[in-house]
């Protein structure tokens, strides 16, 4: 590999590695491997958001090497893109878990009906309404034929030759000895066959399209929420992070406690029991604690006050910032109060 020099300003945002310069020949050659920056951190709650466009350009990848509407020539120009689509696949769902449940061990597996059946019901449902309207299945319905199901098709990928010997491991790991097959047909002489995805791509394509729409920001719009994306930071707003939300839009009310005036105070305890609310958030916030609250058309102010000797910022009217996770268990928690669960504290003076 070597550059001009007038080309390496373009490369040195995204990928940065050693080099040295001839002047004689006016390039630059790399001396070792580079770093390719993702420009964002991961915290202790990792990022679904991130995982679900990792399955988006993998599924992008494997359309890359496969040629719709040709069959492949050989064996082995299906493994590569079998690897990535079955990797998009499993990505996907853990994005879905991982926004709706957090980190779970049981999720570190590699079983996509396992992974499938662990979705929420209203995951599944719309998943599997998108997949029936794609052009294979919706052919087979016109002519009265049920397309394949779900967990069908994902069985497929996730188990081969017995034993949860699925096509993760088999797409790498086809030519090693057959005593490491987790069945009785170890060491036996097999001609072993691959799976040929004709229906998987439309199935991952409906995973990673149904995701956005259950965020916490569009599930909070859909409840009437006013909430916008700000990476820019220039909106007149309080807190940290990307999303803009005005409390009131939700007949809510935030209070923001500083560090100094609520972790660092004694009596903070003792005011979130005389203030009691079922949501707060407090990660990734400069060390701040956000308590939600709802607020009737009478309590809502903002401003800066002093309530039960704790001083803090009433927000109403005004933005609150928030991190994408937070959206995401806010409209979590809103939700499971629709469906029978306690309600968020009363604002009071």
């Amino acid at each position: 590999m070597s550059l001009r020099a007038a080309d390496l300003n373009a490369l040195l945002p995204m990928v940065d590695f050693p080099f040295v310069y001839s002047a004689e020949q006016d390039v630059v050659r790399p001396t070792g491997e580079g770093t390719v920056q993702a420009a964002q951190s991961i915290d202790r709650y990792g990022d679904p958001d991130l995982m679900a466009e990792f399955a988006k350009e993998y599924l992008k990848q494997h359309r890359m090497l496969t040629s719709r509407g040709q069959l492949p020539r050989t064996f082995l120009e299906v493994m590569p893109s079998l690897l990535l689509l079955v990797t998009a696949a499993e990505l996907g769902l853990k994005a879905f878990l991982l926004r709706s449940k957090g980190d779970r061990r049981r999720d570190t597996h590699h079983d996509l009906v396992k992974l499938f059946d662990d979705l929420d019901p209203p995951h599944q449902a719309a998943i599997e309404s998108r997949f029936h309207g794609c052009e294979p299945a919706a052919g087979l319905s016109a002519i009265g034929v049920d397309p394949p199901q779900l967990r069908a098709i994902l069985g497929t990928y996730a188990d081969m030759y017995g034993g949860n010997h699925g096509v993760y491991e088999e797409a790498r790991y086809m030519a090693e000895p057959t005593t490491r097959l987790p069945n009785d047909l170890q060491g036996a002489n097999m001609v072993k066959a691959g799976t040929y995805p004709i229906f998987m791509p439309y199935l991952v394509e409906a995973i990673v399209a149904c995701y956005p729409a259950f965020s916490g920001a569009e599930r909070l719009r859909r409840a009437g929420a006013e909430v916008s994306k700000d990476e820019s930071h220039t909106a007149a707003s309080h807190g940290h992070g990307e999303w803009l939300l005005r409390p009131s839009s939700l007949g809510l009310a935030v209070l923001m406690v500083s560090q100094q005036d609520g972790m660092d105070n004694p009596n903070f305890e003792a005011f979130k029991a005389q203030h009691p609310t079922n949501f707060e958030a407090d990660w990734g916030y400069g060390g701040s604690t956000l308590l939600f609250y709802n607020a009737t058309d009478g309590q809502r102010r903002d401003g800066v006050e002093t309530i039960s000797g704790i001083e803090c910022r009433v927000i109403s009217d005004e933005l609150v910032r928030l991190h994408t996770r937070d959206l995401n268990r806010l409209a979590d928690r809103l939700e499971a109060i629709n469906d029978g669960d306690p309600s968020l504290g009363n604002l009071s003076g």
